[in-house]
Order: C-alpha cells, then structure tokens, then sequence
C-alpha cells in the first residue's frame, strides 16, 4: 500500500513539474530550443511565461533570460519589452506591432531574510539555538 501511495506522488510531482504557472496552466505549451536552453513556452495575450526544462548546471538568471527572450521574439515576432522571475520560470512581457502594449510588470513581491541566530544553555551540556529572521520587501 505504501508503495502505490509512494508511485502516485511521485507521478503526480513528476506531472507538474511541467505545468503553467497561475494563469498559463489550461494553455497548451510550445517546446523551444535556444543556445542549448529548452523552454516550454506558453503565451496569454501580451504575456508569455516561459519555463526552462533543459538542465543546466548553475544557470544565471541573465544569460537564461537572455535567451528565453531570443526564444521568445523567434516564435512571436514581437519584442520583449521586460522579463522577470528566475532561471527555472520567467514571465515575459510581449510589444507585438500593431497590439496593445504589455502591462507593467509585476511587483516584486519577495522578501530579502537575513536569519539571527542565538544560542541558549539548557543545561547537563546541551545547548539550543533560537533563529529570528530579520526581513525586508525587495
């Protein structure tokens, strides 16, 4: 029983890894290669999410950007005016001719946490650790 349990979340974990992001996920994806980089590339009006499935080893986010926009203005012919997220999946705005201009892009909703460790004896040689994060809007 523990066995099937175990196979079901692992497919079930294995399917998403593949699926859209909030509102890409009921829209059919386009595979793309670019500089050695695969993308699955989905596309809603002025926004394109596009979402690295090749792996890389320590990928940066500049370089991957870079190329899921070359990808990107490839399949479209429209130009990216602004790319954020991270090297695994990126959210791109689209300035197609003749089209409506592409909303801002997003707020950065992240937060920079920095974590304050502070030690404690409890006695007989044993020691605990407190963590306080200490944390900031980017």
């Amino acid at each position: 029983m523990v066995i099937r349990v175990l196979a079901l979340l692992a497919a079930c974990f294995c399917l998403s890894c593949n699926s859209g992001g909030p509102g890409f996920s009921g829209l059919p994806a386009e595979t793309v290669t670019q500089d050695g980089s695969r993308f699955l590339l989905r596309r809603d009006g002025p926004l394109l999410e596009a979402q690295r499935v090749s792996p890389e080893w320590l990928p940066r986010f500049q370089p991957v950007a870079r190329k899921a926009g070359t990808a990107a203005e490839r399949r479209t012919g429209c130009r990216v005016a602004w790319v954020t997220g991270d090297q695994a999946m990126m959210l791109l705005g689209l300035a197609c001719p003749g089209g409506p201009d592409p909303p801002p892009p997003p707020r950065n909703r992240y937060w920079s946490c920095e974590a304050l460790t502070q030690s404690r004896d409890l006695g007989g040689g044993l020691t605990a650790s407190d963590i306080a994060l200490s944390c900031r809007r980017r």
